[in-house]
Parts: structure tokens; sequence; C-alpha cells
């Protein structure tokens, strides 16, 4: 295993803390909480405010972050680039935010039900507050402050999940022992009231311990090195927008496409947003091996060898992505008591999209050639040709196959992106990728997964000997991709070299 590769892998690690464990937080206790607490309809309600809330901090940030990494890994003065990005966002948070508040009567019939402009209100503050952190934040990646950035990014959710436990458990409990305050605060009618507003105070708290990261000076404005990320972020932005409609936006498309009234639709968006957590590991290892590798390719981009490093790098994280592909779809038995009972039809959904972010991460690996050759606009055209595809799909297939609809469009988006970015990579970067040994262990996975189901349909042997098998399926499959890749030898190797 290369320095480089074992480098990418412990970031991976931390990132993936920072990113991965924050969200699985929410995977283990917030999630199987809220599907129990509240209705399918305000879950479809939560989903689909923080759908938009993801598209609006793609369009306050205006992807400063990337070109904050391109910039300043090839400049002398990172501080000026910093200085420079924070003031080239300040005014469009300041002016979205105001337009969007303006609006705000017309935005909740999109987003929520009528009477709900709170949320809206608060979604402004949540989304404004994380659009200011987000440039800090890559300062800290940058600077390979990748713990500071973990313990930041996990108080984020621990301080979310306290106030929320607090304004849903404890103050109900202190309600009835007769204190007056705890009562007038706790209205058992407003539940997902207290989960947005433990989010933005979360928000707001983690903007406090960044201040350090967020000093920046006018004078250190550039105006043609604005000009220069500017041209260099605006693809990248249609890329983000497109691809949170890809990712995000099938919460939406259920609530508007599917057959019935408008609290039925709400109620399917519920089901398909709380099974689609289950799901969720995958969509966290992709974007956290995204967040450890932007920077890393980046750094790497002049060494020797850096198309043969892109390469493993793509191999080591699909043997990564299967075996987290079956260790969750092979025992959704088990996994399905994460959700509700309420929610609980939907769980064949789950398979399908987690071989979606599978190859989310696949796209992640195979695009990055656009972005190291400054041909950012090739990432728009992708992200065009995914979001055309998840428009179209979703309006077709979800009046047929309900939120089955959206969750076949997810794969066949990202399948298609992960296909275009790489004919157009080998075009003008060249990467040699072993796309034959990585479309074979994907094959091999998605047998295994359906001969599994084929027993356990044909044969029915029960949840225990069924759990039995499944776990002799992913193990064999492990022991497999170690001999096959002879990984014991690469580890023995790497530490032999460390310790001479």
């Amino acid at each position: 295993m290369s320095k480089a590769i074992k480098q990418l892998a412990g970031e991976t690690v931390l990132y993936g803390l920072s990113h991965v464990g924050p969200r699985l937080l929410q995977f283990f206790f917030l999630a199987p909480y809220l599907t129990r607490e509240i209705g399918a309809t305000d879950y479809g309600i939560h989903g689909t405010m923080y759908a938009y809330a993801a598209f609006f901090i793609v369009l306050f940030t205006f992807r400063m972050e990337t070109a904050f990494f391109r910039f300043a890994s090839r400049n002398e003065e990172p501080d000026r680039v910093f200085s420079t990005g924070i003031l080239g966002i300040l005014p469009l948070i300041i002016l979205g935010t105001l337009v969007m508040y303006l609006l705000d009567e017309q935005l909740v019939e999109i987003l929520a039900r009528e009477g709900d402009v709170r949320y809206v209100h608060w979604f402004l503050g949540i989304i404004a507050l994380d659009a200011l952190s987000a440039l800090p934040f890559a300062r800290l990646r940058l600077e390979n402050k990748a713990r500071k950035f973990a313990v930041l990014k996990l108080l984020n959710v621990v301080i979310t999940l306290a106030i929320a436990f607090f304004m849903l458990e404890l103050l109900p409990v202190l309600g009835k022992a007769d204190i007056q305050w705890a009562s007038a605060l706790y209205d058992p009618a407003r539940k997902l009231d207290y989960v947005f507003l433990a989010n933005l105070i979360a928000s707001g708290t983690i903007m406090l311990f960044l201040f350090r990261e967020f000093k920046f000076s006018a004078a250190l404005f550039d105006s043609s090195l604005i000009r220069k990320m500017y041209k260099y972020s605006w693809p990248l932005v249609l890329v983000s927008i497109t691809g949170v409609i890809s990712l995000l936006f099938d919460r939406i498309f259920i609530k508007s496409f599917i057959p019935g009234d408008e609290t039925f639709a709400l109620a399917q968006s519920g089901i398909y947003n709380a099974c689609v957590k289950i799901a969720v590991p995958m969509s966290l290892f992709a974007t956290a091996f995204n967040y450890a590798a932007e920077p890393f390719f980046f750094k790497n981009s002049e060494h020797e060898n850096a198309k043969k490093t892109y390469a493993d790098v793509a191999l080591a994280f699909t043997l990564t992505g299967t075996l987290l592909f079956l260790g969750i779809s092979l025992f959704l038995d088990q996994f399905k008591y994460l959700i509700g009972a309420d929610y609980r039809e939907g769980i064949g959904i789950v398979p399908i999209v987690l071989l979606a972010y599978l190859f989310m991460g696949l796209y992640y690996n195979f695009s990055i050639w656009y972005k190291l050759t400054d041909k950012t606009i090739f990432g728009t055209y992708i992200s065009f040709i995914g979001a055309v595809i998840t428009i179209g799909l979703n309006i077709v297939l979800i009046p047929i196959l309900g939120y089955y609809g959206s969750a076949w469009t997810v794969l066949a988006c990202f399948l298609v992106m992960c296909l275009f970015a790489f004919y157009w990579g080998q075009q003008y970067y060249p990467i040699p990728f072993n796309v034959s040994k990585i479309s074979r262990y994907l094959l091999l996975t998605v047998s295994l997964f359906l001969i599994s189901q084929t027993i356990n349909k044909w044969v029915d042997p029960g949840i225990m000997v069924m759990f039995g098998i499944n776990l002799v399926i992913w193990t064999l499959y492990l022991f497999f991709v170690v001999k096959r890749e002879n990984v014991l030898k690469k580890l023995n190797i790497s530490m032999v070299r460390k310790r001479t």
C-alpha cells in the first residue's frame, strides 16, 4: 500500500468521523426517534426542507471552498485567497437571505404547509450560518487540521441531538412536574419545530467555535483573483445544483408527482425519506471519501505516479463500497428496526439506493480529472445530464411505481454520470482505471445479493437461519477480496517499510 493511499485512508477516517460520524449519530438516534415520534407527513416536510436547504447553501457559497483549494494550493498567500473568497460570497449570503425572507409566504407554499412560515425563517438562519462556515471549514481541511474539523462537525450534531432531546423529552416531564416555563415552552403538536430549532442553535454555536478560522482582512481582497475564482467555480455551482436535484430532490418529486392528495403525498415522501436513511452509511462513506480526496488529489497532481495512485484509489473505494453494500443489504431484516414500523413498507428501496450511492462515489473518482485540468465546464455537462435524467424519470416513473420510481431514478442517474465522467476523462486526462476489475466486483456483489434474496423468497428458512446464511455470504466475499487483492501482503510490506 503506497504512502499516499495510506495518507488518504487516514484522512478519510478522520473526515469520516467529522462527516459520517455526525450523520451516523443522526442515523442511530435521531432518525429512529423521529420516525417513532412524528407522523409520516411531518417527516415528509423534514426531508423537503433539508433538500431545499442543500440547494440554497450551494447558491450562497458559490462553491468557493473548492476554488479556495484550487488557488490556495498553488498560491503562497492562502490568507489573501481566503479573504478574497469570504468577501466574494458575503454579498451573496446577505442578498439571498433578504430576498428569501421577503418571499417567505411564497416559499412556504412550496416547502411545507400553510401556517408553517416559521420553518422558512429558521432555515434561512441555518442556511446563512452554514454557508458562512463553509470557507473556515475548507481552511481547516487545507491546513490538514482534520482533528479540529472532525471535532466541530461532531459537536454540531451532538448539540443538535442534545437540544432536540431536551425539548422533546425533558420539557414534557418538567411540564408534568408543574414547572411553568417548561409547560409554556412545550407543545406536543409542534415536535418538528423543536428539531429545526435545535439545528439552528447548533449552527450558531459552531460559528462561534470557528471564530479564529473566520479571520479575514478587507485589505487582502484581490479583485482580479475573485474574478478568477468566480470563473473557476461557476461551473461547479451548476454541478452542485444539479447534484442536489439528482440526490435530494426525489423527496420533492414524490410529493409533487405521486397520485393522491397533499397529505398522502407528504406521507409517501416521509416513508421514502425514512427508508433512504438506512442507506445513509454508503452516502456518507462516499462523501467522506470526497472530503479527503479532493485536497489529496490536488496536492498529489504533480507527482510522477499520480495517475496510478488515482486508479488504485478507485479500486480501493470499490472494494470497500461493495463490502458496505452487502453489509447493509444482506441484513435489512435487522436494519429495518432503525425506523418506525409505519415506515418499513418502503424497505425494498434500500438496496437500490445503496447501489446508487456506490456509483456516486465512483463518480467522485472518475470526475476528478476536470477539476485538475480546470475543465470544470465538463462537470456542468455531466451534472446537467444527471439532472435531466432525474427530472424526466421521476416524472415518468413515480405515477407508475411510486417512491420505487425515485429509487430507480437515482441509480440510473449516477450510473450514467459515471459513464460520461469516465469517457470524457479518458479523452482529456487518461487515468488507468481498472474498469474490468471494478465491473467484476460490482457484478459479483449484486449477484450475491440476488442469491440471498432468492433463498429468502423461495426457501424461507426463517430470520435466524437467513441471518447465518447472509453472514456466511458476506464473510466469504470479504475473504475473497482479501485473497484476490493480496491485502494482507500489501499491508505487511507497508508495515515493514514503516519500521525500516
